[in-house]
């Protein structure tokens, strides 16, 4: 049954203070000059996406991939939790989290929707075990790929990926902070701007 109230919080640059995706890379890069090789090996992707020729997703896949193709699901999520753990006291927004904090505590159904990957928002989260929409990596045989298992979660996608939570019915409230996020606050009656 779908919830007649449903609330969306956006994970980087709401919950977090700024985007976390370049910690999760560094750390799972091992070392600054082996993720400072992945920024240069994935130059024209990034590039092209500064110049607005691809779609961050594409560059972010390709970077994604040169430090993560290979690795086990299982090393993978480990390292999520780590370096989850040793950054989380830092980039958490503690004003945003009570505030999801509180929805959560008055029984209202509460989400978290990134374009970040799932495994991360989860580690990051996980005192709270809220739900996560998130960018998933694809995993072969127990070894992640390197490529995305869906579309990066982002922008229209993230009103796309929220739909089957949601009726017509439905209250929408969403918390954002960016462009990322206009799809989803176009579609709520009510939204919160976090700068």
């Amino acid at each position: 049954m779908v919830p007649s109230s449903v609330v969306v919080f956006d994970f980087d640059g709401t919950l977090t203070v700024r985007d976390t995706l370049p910690c999760l890379l560094r750390g799972l890069a091992g070392s600054r000059w082996r993720y400072l090789c992945g920024l240069v090996a994935c130059a024209p992707w990034l590039m092209a996406y500064k110049l607005r020729l691809i779609e961050g997703g594409k560059a972010k896949e390709r970077l994604t991939s040169h430090l993560v193709k290979g690795m086990s699901q299982t090393e993978f999520e480990t390292r999520c939790q780590t370096i989850a753990h040793e950054n989380r006291a830092r980039l958490l927004r503690n004003d945003v989290l009570q505030k999801l904090e509180s929805h959560v505590a008055s029984g209202a159904a509460v989400y978290v929707c990134s374009a970040n990957f799932a495994t991360w928002v989860e580690a990051f989260l996980a005192p709270i075990n809220v739900p996560v929409v998130a960018t998933g990596l694809e995993v072969s045989n127990g070894v992640l790929t390197g490529r995305f298992s869906t579309p990066n979660c982002n922008g229209e996608q993230k009103w796309l990926r929220m739909q089957p939570f949601l009726a017509d019915d439905t209250q929408l409230e969403v918390y954002g902070d960016s462009k990322g996020d206009v799809a989803l606050m176009s579609h709520a009656q009510k939204t919160h701007l976090i700068k």
